[in-house]
């Protein structure tokens, strides 16, 4: 039977990698003294080596040309590297004639290392190479990578909003943008008309009024901005439901208390007795569900311990607890900062900010520099050898007249070039990072048109929008509004068990372009495309709190003698944008009826459906 040398030759280089020293081949057993004569025994089977052919781009083949690197070559080495790579070394040999076994495990374990990265060279991204040698990414769960660095993470957002003027404007920014001044405005939108009015009214003296805070301060409009700061500088932050007596004669017998995110007790990660499961503070049942959560009674950095000298945390339920935070990954127990992929960022600009400013400060203060040379050799200045030479000083206009053998050479300052560019790359980078246009966070407009600022801030709105709708709404809004009417119905206010869906206004946008815009909404209500409700609320307003001031401001018209009718008409002859003109149809007796109408005439159409 004829030999087949490539299949003997395949035998052989698996005998070499696995560091066996027998192998068995077409019934035949061959054993090898030692791995020097096994290589010897493949180098006569291969038989010489070739030169590969290449084809050259001038199309001839080159037999002796430098052999071609690809695209693996540069990621993991050549082919003889790889091969020399996985060839038994002098410790594998040794190890293999003392324990067999385990100089098969190393040189198997190689074998697989291999095989593993031509798997990873198929991401250029998951490739082991020099390039990637110290990027460090680890396969942790999201609580796993958040728990240990959490604190130190919340610790520096808030210094850096303390003394860092971009990281106080972007949470500022940010703030303003998600709630504005006016907070989140609540309107019922399912019971008779009697019960929505009363819960409108109960709401509203409940939360324009103080009694929401337990220490009497802040409005439902303040505690939301004040929410939303602390969530985003810190990550996360922490709604307590104070419940009262009904003696305590508040609208509600219940009040919110803020609590910052370090009341949790992050250290407790444990598997209770009854099968729940506490995970950085947070208790979980059986389902996933969270059912309570572990708070100290006071601030862990209080400088005053107000509960004695030790700390012992408290179990609270969860039922009275909103624990607002934007999750990133799944199955995320804690928030982080908003800031926090910009952290290293705000520092290196910070600091190169500070060198460039001592730098400038120091060359503005060094004029000038006097040298003195008397028959070749320096002066020893104007009193004893050991005295110090005076520093000068120089004022506008002065003239001064040196003495012999002295010298005047003026400081020339190096410029900071580079200085704005570098600012300019790293602003971009930290205002991407909190999630703020460029715009926004330096309040530079230099190289902004009309399109591009409106791109931008159309972006920008869409996010602060999305935030809102996913995060803030579903876990503060609706948890409160919950709250209230459980609490309404306690006191009797409304009937016990009463359930009430609340619309959420958003606070009131500026309009870039407001003629066109209010043109554009128009449009869409003329298309059925938009319901005049819906638009009133896009821009900032109740629906119901303005068809009641506007059912007010007609029925005053009519006592005033004035036909609200010929409002609309003007609604639609005049459009608020253009010069109005005087309309014979109003009644001249109407002192300052004519101005009241121009006023007037372009609401009262937008909220009849009209076009103007």
């Amino acid at each position: 039977m004829p030999i087949d040398k490539s299949a003997l030759l395949e035998s052989l280089e698996e005998a070499k990698y696995t560091g066996a020293l027998k192998i068995t081949y077409q019934d035949r057993t061959i054993v090898y003294r030692n791995l020097a004569e096994l290589n010897q025994t493949i180098r006569a089977q291969a038989g010489p080596r070739t030169p590969p052919r290449r084809t050259t781009p001038e199309g001839y083949l080159d037999r002796q040309g430098p052999r071609r690197r690809d695209r693996g070559d540069d990621l993991m080495g050549s082919q003889e590297d790889k091969a020399a790579s996985l060839a038994p070394t002098a410790l594998d040999r040794v190890v293999t004639w003392i324990s067999p076994e385990r100089g098969l495990g190393r040189m198997t374990a190689r074998l697989k290392a291999h095989h593993l990265e031509l798997h990873l060279r198929r991401y250029d991204g998951a490739a082991r190479s020099r390039r990637t040698s110290g990027w460090l990414a680890g396969s942790g769960s999201a609580n796993t990578e958040i728990g240990p660095a959490l604190h130190t993470l919340r610790n520096r957002s808030r210094e850096l909003v303390r003394n860092n003027g971009w990281a106080t404007r972007a949470v500022r920014h940010l703030t303003n943008a998600s709630v504005g001044s006016s907070g989140m405005l609540a309107t019922p939108v399912q019971g008779s008309d009697a019960l929505q009015a009363t819960v409108s009214e109960l709401w509203g003296d409940w939360t324009k009024s103080t009694a929401i805070d337990p220490e009497g301060r802040l409005t439902f409009a303040a505690l939301q901005s004040l929410i939303v700061r602390e969530c985003f500088e810190s990550g996360e932050v922490l709604l307590r439901r104070r419940r009262r007596r009904v003696s305590d004669s508040l609208p509600v017998p219940f009040q919110i208390q803020l609590l910052e995110p370090d009341h949790i007790d992050t250290s407790r990660t444990e598997r209770r007795t009854n099968g729940n499961v506490i995970i950085q503070g947070v208790e979980y049942n059986r389902i996933g569900r969270r059912v309570a959560y572990w708070l100290f009674p006071s601030h862990p950095g209080d400088s005053i311990p107000l509960h004695g000298p030790r700390l012992v945390a408290e179990r609270v339920s969860a039922k009275d607890i909103i624990h607002l935070f934007e999750p990133l990954r799944v199955g995320q127990v804690r928030g982080v900062p908003r800031g926090a992929p910009a952290l290293i960022r705000h520092r290196d600009f910070d600091e190169y900010e500070d060198a460039s400013l001592v730098r400038a400060k120091i060359a503005a203060m060094t004029v000038a520099f006097i040298t003195n040379d008397v028959d070749g050799k320096p002066a020893t200045g104007y009193g004893d050898a050991d005295e110090t030479l005076p520093v000068e000083g120089m004022e506008p206009g002065t003239v001064e007249y040196l003495l012999p053998g002295q010298d005047v050479k003026f400081n020339n300052p190096m410029s900071h070039d580079g200085y704005e560019d570098y600012a300019r790359v790293s602003l971009r980078a930290i205002s991407s990072a909190w999630g703020v246009s460029y715009e926004s966070l330096t309040g530079d407009l230099t190289s902004v048109n009309f399109s591009s600022g409106r791109m931008g801030w159309i972006q920008e709105a869409r996010d602060v929008d999305s935030w809102r709708r996913h995060w803030l709404v579903p876990q503060v809004c609706d948890t409160i509004w919950g709250w209230f009417l459980e609490g309404a119905g306690l006191v009797g206010a409304i009937p016990s068990g009463t359930k009430i869906r609340a619309d959420w206004t958003p606070p009131r946008r500026e309009m870039i372009q407001p003629g066109q815009e209010i043109r554009a909404m128009k449009d869409q209500i003329d298309a059925g495309l938009l319901a005049p409700s819906e638009a009133l609320r896009q821009l900032g307003y109740d629906p119901r709190q303005v068809w009641r001031e506007t059912k007010g401001d007609l029925e005053h018209l009519s006592e005033m003698g004035i036909d609200p009718s010929l409002l609309l008409k003007l609604a639609e002859e005049n459009p608020p944008e253009s010069d109005a003109v005087e309309d014979p149809e109003i009644p001249a007796g109407s002192a300052g009826s004519r101005d009241l109408a121009r006023n007037g005439a372009a609401a009262i159409g937008i909220l009849h459906g009209k076009r103007s």
